[in-house]
């Protein structure tokens, strides 16, 4: 599996910084962001605490992306989460990508194979995650 997600919604949903934040805290994952978000911040390293630790997650905007099938035509800007192999990291990417989809309508695509991953799945990996090592 690719340490790789990519988040399809549209440019005028993209949050600010206090709004994703918001969408985080809703998840109950005791993420915080660490660091400043902005949509038109040059792609880079995005940090978090989780649970009083570091994670991060490499964050990269663009708008006008081209759309893959099965997401719907209005959702012009792709949001590319990277993460390393820590479980801290993929919990953040996992997070963030239920955060985007619940809290602003992004649809979730696995680079793996294209297909969508469902908000509910990222949703469960995480609190996975979070039960297993923190």
């Amino acid at each position: 599996m690719a340490r790789l997600l990519h988040v399809y919604l549209a440019s005028a949903s993209l949050p600010d910084q206090a709004a994703l934040q918001a969408a985080l805290n809703a998840l109950k994952l005791s993420l915080k962001i660490d660091g400043t978000w902005s949509p038109d911040a040059a792609p880079s390293y995005l940090p978090f605490i989780l649970h009083g630790e570091d994670a991060g997650v490499y964050v990269g905007v663009q708008r006008g992306a081209t759309l893959p099938d099965g997401v719907p035509a209005g959702h012009d800007a792709l949001v590319t989460l990277k993460w390393g192999g820590d479980a801290r990291e993929h919990l953040a990417a996992l997070a963030l990508a239920a955060a985007f989809a619940d809290g602003f309508g992004a649809v979730v695509i696995s680079p793996d194979d294209g297909s969508a991953v469902a908000s509910s799945s990222l949703k469960a990996k995480a609190k996975a995650l979070a039960d297993e090592n923190f």
